[in-house]
């Protein structure tokens, strides 16, 4: 499919029933949420896509930090998929979020851990610049590594993860990372904006995650109306399918 400036999108379908378009985050693609949408695909149709300059979508560059374009992405997913339910995670839930707020039309919002932070950022917080000046300086392993720091890993978990089989698919995805700090911005959560949300929300946590996400995850629910909140134990960031998708599943049902 292709998006509003010509931003061609690979999406992939599965199940039958009603829509549910899900938004990857950081380090993801739509091969990343497989399992998630095929444990969902016997009561829904699932679409997962891949964000611009990650898998089969196009790798756009003017300009390519621009948030605006990422919300017309999803955009276009939530209107060929039809009537449907949203899921984010992490990035992809901020995205989600903003997607919403932007006027597109959903039957119910489930957020995964947005990456907000409750204060605004520090300069050094996540190394915002850094990161991009070795995407440009093409180091993407690098920005990768930065990145990570970024959010609270240790050196030592950082050095294990680049010696792993699945760095190299990190490093692929290393120059769109940021997409993903344009995204969350340098400011803050947003209330102001998620307050003006109005379709049924449900905020999701791991009980094992970041300090940081748990007190997002309290924010975010606090302040858009009605939403509700819950945490799954033993559960870090990366939730596995097997454990979501029985909360997603229940969530969406009720509102279909």
């Amino acid at each position: 499919m292709t998006s509003r400036d010509g931003t061609r999108i690979a999406v992939e379908t599965v199940g039958s029933g009603p829509s549910v378009v899900i938004a990857a985050g950081a380090f993801c693609d739509r091969t990343t949420s497989r399992d998630l949408a095929r444990l969902l695909a016997d009561e829904f149709t699932v679409h997962t896509y891949d964000r611009r300059g990650r898998g089969d979508s196009d790798r756009p560059t003017t300009p390519p930090f621009d948030p605006l374009r990422e919300i017309a992405d999803l955009g276009a997913v939530l209107s060929a998929a039809g009537s449907s339910h949203l899921y984010g995670h992490s990035s992809g839930a901020v995205l989600a979020a903003l997607a919403v707020a932007a006027g597109r039309p959903v039957r119910s919002l489930a957020l995964y851990e947005p990456p907000w932070s409750v204060t605004a950022r520090h300069d050094g917080d996540a190394g915002f610049a850094r990161i991009r000046e070795l995407v440009v300086a093409d180091l993407p392993g690098d920005a990768a590594a930065t990145f990570l720091r970024g959010t609270g890993a240790p050196d030592e978990v950082v050095d294990t993860m680049r010696a792993g089989p699945g760095w190299s698919h990190m490093e692929a995805l290393a120059p769109t990372l940021p997409y993903d700090l344009a995204l969350v911005g340098e400011h803050g959560t947003p209330t102001e904006l998620l307050r003006r949300l109005s379709v049924p929300t449900l905020v999701l946590a791991g009980e094992r995650s970041a300090p940081w996400a748990r007190a997002t995850v309290d924010l975010v629910t606090q302040v858009i109306p009605g939403a509700r909140a819950q945490t799954f134990g033993g559960q870090n960031h990366q939730v596995e399918p097997a454990v979501l998708a029985p909360v997603l599943r229940e969530f969406f049902t009720t509102r279909t």
